[in-house]
């Protein structure tokens, strides 16, 4: 390969290949293809956006996930004021406590929900549970 020193320039061209030198280490420049170059800078960018999408693509899902749990966090926090309220007003009005509960010897249903929010009821009585309304409800 030719070889340029450092007083002839970095770089030159033969015949329509232009070509870029590189230091080396006796401090004399090789000419290095210019079309190499670029074919390896194209591959680094495509890399380089690969790279971006994927890491776009993640922040995008976390925010979604985000979202979500955001929303759920704030359906919990009303139904924990709902609650609260429920449990002031019960304890204002003790009457009212002992008109909900049954006197008679019949099955007493409570309202719960799983861990998909979906309702379903308990029998304290027969400890027995289901997602399907009781009659006696």
């Amino acid at each position: 390969m030719a070889k340029k020193s450092l007083t002839n320039g970095i770089s030159s061209g033969f015949g329509d290949i232009e070509v870029i030198g590189f230091l080396m280490k006796d401090r004399t420049f090789s000419p290095v293809l210019a079309d190499d170059n670029l074919k390896f800078l194209k591959q680094l960018l495509k890399v380089n956006e690969e790279v971006n999408n994927k890491q776009s693509s993640d922040l995008r899902s976390a925010e979604l996930e985000l979202k979500r749990k955001t929303s759920e966090v704030q359906a919990l926090n009303k139904l924990v004021k709902a609650q609260a309220e429920d449990i002031k007003s019960l304890k204002s009005n003790p009457e009212q406590i002992k008109s909900t509960n049954s006197t008679k010897d019949e099955d007493t249903w409570d309202k719960y929900a799983d861990e998909d929010g979906k309702l379903f009821f308990y029998n304290k009585k027969t400890k027995d549970s289901t997602y399907e309304k009781p009659a006696n409800l």
